[in-house]
């Protein structure tokens, strides 16, 4: 029986016979692209967000280590979700093959120390609770 044997990022082995398989896709092939969703809270100026991570694209793409490892500088491409407790936006880029992790993740870490310096809060679920006491009563046991 001819079949494909695929090892997936978490290390796991796949065998699949290959008349089951109907399409393949590679991420890899020329260029590899990045797609962060980052959550800001509502409230946020999100003309505020766009021009700092355009800022941090363009300084992490003039950067000596990226120079050679990214095709395309940062950019923030706008509102993509409206979450329980966050506005999400999207930021893409492309990468040469096989950086786009570490490139994903040195980006993620610029991202949260520019929002920590200007401000910009990064939220996280929240519940509001209401505590309603009812009023004493006029029997005392």
């Amino acid at each position: 029986m001819r079949r494909t044997v695929l090892r997936d990022v978490a290390g796991k082995v796949h065998n699949i016979p290959n008349g089951a398989i109907s399409s393949v896709v590679n991420q890899t092939q020329g260029w590899s692209r990045v797609v962060l969703h980052v959550g800001v809270a509502y409230g946020t100026d999100l003309g505020k967000v766009e021009q700092v991570i355009n800022r941090l694209g363009d300084a992490f793409y003039a950067e000596a280590e990226w120079a050679d490892k990214l095709e395309e500088p940062p950019r923030y491409i706008g509102l993509t979700k409206f979450g329980a407790s966050e506005l999400m936006v999207r930021v893409m880029f492309k990468t040469v093959i096989f950086e786009q992790w570490a490139a994903e993740r040195a980006f993620n870490r610029r991202i949260k120390d520019a929002f920590e310096a200007e401000g910009i809060e990064i939220p996280f679920a929240q519940h509001d609770v209401h505590i309603i006491t009812a009023p004493p009563s006029a029997e005392v046991a």
